[in-house]
């Protein structure tokens, strides 16, 4: 090191050492000048000279790396939050993103939303000054009307049936689509139960022979009548509720709730049915049950007689055998399920009258019968039958 006009002057193995201080040991460039006594800008200028990098972390203190580490972290913790609740959004379009980090905005910042979903802040605000297009409109509108057909339909409508209603009301619409709307809004149509046989099928009277071998499509009304008890809890104790059912139509043509299955609560439930239909039948109508106890009665066997019915059982033990009644306890119980443990008799009779009366005969579509509510299939039928040209 030589001293000259202007200062000192530092040979080529002194600042090589120099540099070697802050590039290879790390020692930040502040120390190594101090350490060398000269002074921190013309210590920068020789390792900017050398072509040498000096390491970033080596300007920094301790406490500037810890913030950077903890701003990291949490960072890192924030995209994390956010792929949980958006990571099903991940493969879905852009469009389906933004609107995601729209909704979220006021929880997570922009940018970190960006980061994590893989879009950009200028196509989110693109998208948020485009004007929104017809069909997104009219999907919003959907989304409103499947909402109110399920909260009215007691969660009971999947997609096919929830597509049915949209185009009865002028909808064009496809099933595909309202099953994405669906599924976006979180709508999920309730799930049959198990079959549990309640029926005591103990008699001391042969049973009937099976006169309808699983014929379930039949072409007009008052040809076939189908019956079954089921069993209903209550708070108390238990109920029992019995039906019979047009099968043409799948109409329920009586349901009565009781605290038994007495052969009288049947018989009741038997004029229930008469009553609706008023007119006697010119041909006998078929009656099909299972081989419980009620139905072997002689008393019902009589009254059965008198009215024109021709009796018909299923084989014993086989709920297939009478599997439109079966279905229909099993779509009751489901769409009641909210309701399925009654407080008490009166409460499980308001329910189920209900459900069966006001909504099952007269709003529920039916895919067995053209989409239909049962009441709308026979109106129908009838209509087409007085259509049609009378033979000379």
């Amino acid at each position: 090191m030589e001293k000259g006009k202007r200062g000192y002057r530092y040979d080529e193995a002194f600042k090589r050492e120099a540099i070697a201080l802050v590039i290879e040991k790390h020692i930040p460039l502040s120390n190594a000048a101090k350490q060398l006594g000269v002074a921190e800008e013309t210590l920068r200028q020789w390792i900017a000279k050398s072509g040498l990098k000096q390491h970033a972390d080596e300007q920094k203190s301790d406490a500037q790396r810890i913030r950077e580490l903890e701003r990291d972290l949490k960072q890192a913790r924030m995209e994390r939050d956010i792929l949980k609740g958006g990571s099903r959004y991940l493969r879905s379009t852009p469009e389906m993103r933004y609107r995601f980090m729209d909704t979220h905005r006021a929880q997570w910042p922009l940018a970190a939303m960006s980061r994590a979903l893989e879009v950009s802040r200028q196509g989110y605000h693109a998208w948020k000054r485009r004007e929104p297009s017809r069909r997104t409109i009219r999907h919003a509108t959907v989304r409103l009307r499947l909402k109110r057909i399920f909260e009215q339909t007691n969660g009971s409508y999947g997609s096919p049936r929830m597509t049915r209603v949209l185009r009865n009301e002028g909808e064009i619409i496809t099933h595909k689509t309202v099953e994405r709307l669906m599924r976006a809004e979180g709508l999920h149509a309730s799930r049959k139960r198990r079959y549990r046989p309640t029926t005591d099928s103990t008699r001391t009277l042969g049973p009937a022979p099976n006169l309808l071998q699983r014929a379930f499509n039949v072409p007009a009304i008052d040809r076939v009548w189908v019956s079954d008890f089921t069993e209903l809890p209550c708070r108390n104790g238990k109920a029992y509720a019995v039906a019979i059912m047009d099968l043409c139509s799948r109409r329920i043509l009586g349901i009565t709730v009781s605290h038994n299955m007495q052969t009288r609560t049947l018989i009741h439930t038997l004029n229930q049915a008469c009553h609706v239909r008023r007119s006697r039948p010119t041909e006998p109508i078929v009656f099909h049950s299972d081989q419980g106890s009620q139905y072997n009665a002689d008393t019902f066997r009589t009254e059965l007689a008198k009215r024109n019915f021709q009796q018909s059982m299923s084989g014993r033990g086989n709920c297939y055998d009478n599997a439109p009644m079966e279905s229909f306890w099993a779509r009751m119980k489901t769409e009641l399920k909210h309701e399925m443990l009654f407080d008490d008799l009166r409460h499980a009779r308001g329910c189920v009258y209900r459900w069966t009366h006001l909504f099952y005969n007269r709003q529920r579509l039916h895919s067995g019968i053209n989409h239909l509510t049962p009441v709308q299939f026979e109106e129908e039928l009838i209509s087409q039958q007085r259509d049609q040209p009378t033979c000379l």
